[in-house]
């Protein structure tokens, strides 16, 4: 009994004394293996600028230190799983040899207390390799509760934005307000808008322009509501965004990215996230609209085509076109275009804006471009700096009275 009570006091000591520091040692582990996978990944995703600026043995380098850092790590953890092993080994030798320094002097007297000895020594030894199996379940929780807890931070996280789950689902219409809006990122004291205020009525075309970081991007991202405002409201078909049902907005607002993101699958897979129950008409005039159905059409399984991994099988073209058939499949109320058709020729950037005016006459269309030829036949055009809205109107107006958008025009004019 006391052999027993040795043992078991012991390993509970060495298992708390080695506890405390294995949890320690997981948790950098973790980070470290983050840092190393994600450094790998941009490295391979990034390959060709690696090579285009001959920086592979610099990134050799950075890799091979933060290696390092998670191999030392990985060694600590190792020795201290290397040093329980023995340590609960020799405890429980230990307490069979007390055991037996206790008994071994009556057994002469009376040799029937061998048997009890030997039984008592194996069921020792059965409780010992419990006890020493808790001890390892005990480290490998002390991993286990570490992954918990990145679990849990991210799990406790509080969305930045909340939709009304009691607002009634409901249609909304392609009217637009931005009132006296502005805004900063978050963590960022510096106001990216500045009391923005404008109102677009239903099937209007807006062109937005300005220098890099005016802001365009910006404005676009509060209409589909990826943020709130710190100030003023903004209204999609005369409805406050903060009060609008999820659904309903994500019906309502399509919004096309200038890096078009494929999911590998195949392409209808792609398409119908514009519109779930898509069938192949809506996926052929979407695609007809985009000027994607050219080169779809010349696969043998067309819309059954696969994509492969970071769409690896489309140019940069053929992405947009997707990207902009995905985002008009649905018949949206506003259509924002975010600079979406830079990677398409003159010829095809054409056809594409004259079939979303032909073929959504009531969808009203955002359109940020760096090039004044894309927006140039827009019903008006909004015209950012340093994140104001400092003019508005036709091109043929602008030209006459605005002298940032006349100064962009001629500039461009003159490159052609």
């Amino acid at each position: 009994m006391v052999g027993y009570l040795v043992m078991v006091i012991l390993v509970v000591v060495i298992t708390m004394g080695v506890l405390s520091p294995m949890g320690k040692l997981f948790g950098k582990f973790q980070n470290l293996l983050d840092k190393t996978n994600n450094m790998a990944k941009e490295n391979l995703q990034g390959v060709r600028v690696v090579k285009s600026f001959n920086q592979e043995h610099n990134e050799e380098v950075r890799f091979d230190a933060n290696s390092k850092e998670l191999t030392d790590i990985n060694i600590k953890i190792g020795y201290l799983f290397g040093i329980l092993m023995p340590a609960f080994m020799l405890i429980g030798e230990l307490a069979i040899a007390v055991s037996i320094i206790f008994v071994a002097r009556n057994i002469v007297s009376d040799p029937t207390m061998l048997g009890a000895l030997t039984s008592f020594v194996n069921y020792l030894m059965q409780i010992m390799n419990a006890i020493v199996m808790a001890g390892f379940m005990s480290m490998f929780a002390a991993r286990g509760i570490e992954s918990t807890k990145r679990i849990k931070e991210v799990m406790d996280t509080k969305p930045d934005l909340t939709f009304d789950a009691n607002a009634a689902e409901e249609k909304l219409s392609g009217d637009v307000e931005f009132d006296h809006v502005s805004f900063a990122y978050p963590g960022d004291e510096h106001e990216v808008l500045k009391d923005v205020s404008f109102k677009v009525k239903q099937g209007e075309m807006i062109g937005l322009v300005g220098a890099t970081g005016s802001g365009k991007s910006t404005l676009a991202q509060l209409i589909p509501r990826l943020y709130d405002p710190t100030d003023g409201v903004v209204e999609v078909g005369h409805e406050n965004l903060k009060k609008v049902n999820e659904k309903s907005l994500r019906k309502a607002v399509a919004f096309v990215q200038q890096k078009a993101i494929l999911f590998s699958g195949k392409i209808s897979d792609n398409l119908k996230q514009g519109k779930f129950d898509a069938d192949s008409a809506d996926m052929k005039h979407a695609a007809d609209m985009a000027q994607a159905a050219e080169f779809i059409e010349k696969y043998d399984d067309q819309y059954e085509h696969e994509v492969e991994e970071r769409s690896a099988n489309f140019s940069g073209g053929q992405k947009q076109r997707l990207s902009i058939a995905r985002g008009v499949i649905g018949n949206p109320s506003v259509l924002i275009l975010d600079d979406s058709t830079s990677a398409l020729d003159a010829r095809s950037e054409k056809l594409v804006q004259e079939a979303l005016e032909a073929d959504l006459p009531d969808t009203t269309k955002f359109v940020i471009a760096e090039k004044i030829s894309s927006v140039i036949k827009a019903d008006r055009i909004f015209v950012m700096q340093d994140g104001e809205l400092i003019a508005a109107g036709t091109h043929r107006e602008l030209v006459a009275s605005s002298p940032v958008y006349r100064e962009i025009y001629e500039t461009q004019k003159h490159r052609r």
